[in-house]
C-alpha cells in the first residue's frame, strides 16, 4: 500500500516537472521571437510608445520575474489578453470548450472500438489477411494528422451532412 502511494507521488511529481519544463520551453521560445512591440504596435510608433507598451506587458522586468509571472498567470487560468480582439484569451476560449468536450467524448470511444475491432480481425485473420491489415494500419499511422480530418469532414460534413463542415 505504502509503495503504491510513493509511486503515485513520484508520478505526480514527474508529471508536474514535465508540465513545468514545457511551460519554461514555451516561454523561452516566445522570448526568442523578439520584441512584441514591433509586431503589435504600428510601424511608426515612437520609442516612448514602445517603452510604455513593454512596461505594460512586463517586458521591462528581468527574465526570471517574467517567467514567474508567466507561470503564475498560466496556473491561475489567466492566459493574457488578445491584442486583436481586445479581451482576455480565456473568454475567447470558453465558448469552444463544450464543443471540444463533445468531440473528444465521441472520438475517444470510436477510436477505441475501431482499434479493438482491427485487433480482433487481425487476430483471427490468415497470414495474408493479417499482413494486409498491418499494412493498412501502418498506412493510417503514417498519415499526417490533417489527412483523416479532411476525409472525415468530406464524408460526415459534405456527403452525409451529419455535421456542418465549417464548424458550429
Amino acid at each position: 500500500m505504502m509503495l503504491s502511494v510513493i509511486q503515485a507521488v513520484r508520478r505526480l511529481f514527474g508529471d508536474f516537472m514535465v508540465l513545468l519544463a514545457v511551460s519554461v520551453l514555451l516561454f523561452v521560445v516566445s522570448k526568442l521571437m523578439g520584441d512584441p512591440s514591433y509586431s503589435i504596435l504600428s510601424i511608426d510608433a515612437t520609442q516612448s510608445q514602445r517603452a510604455a507598451f513593454r512596461a505594460e506587458i512586463g517586458w521591462n522586468q528581468s527574465f526570471w520575474a517574467q517567467l514567474l509571472h508567466y507561470v503564475g498567470r498560466t496556473v491561475t487560468g489567466h492566459f493574457g489578453n488578445s491584442y486583436e480582439m481586445q479581451q482576455p484569451v480565456s473568454q475567447i476560449l470558453v465558448p469552444y470548450v463544450w464543443g471540444t468536450i463533445k468531440l473528444v467524448g465521441l472520438s475517444l470511444p470510436l477510436g477505441m472500438i475501431g482499434g479493438i475491432v482491427f485487433a480482433f480481425l487481425s487476430l483471427w485473420a490468415s497470414d495474408r489477411t493479417e499482413r494486409m491489415f498491418q499494412r493498412f494500419l501502418l498506412l493510417l499511422y503514417s498519415l499526417p494528422g490533417f489527412v483523416p480530418v479532411i476525409l472525415a469532414i468530406e464524408i460526415f460534413g459534405v456527403k452525409l451532412k451529419w455535421f456542418p463542415p465549417s464548424g458550429s
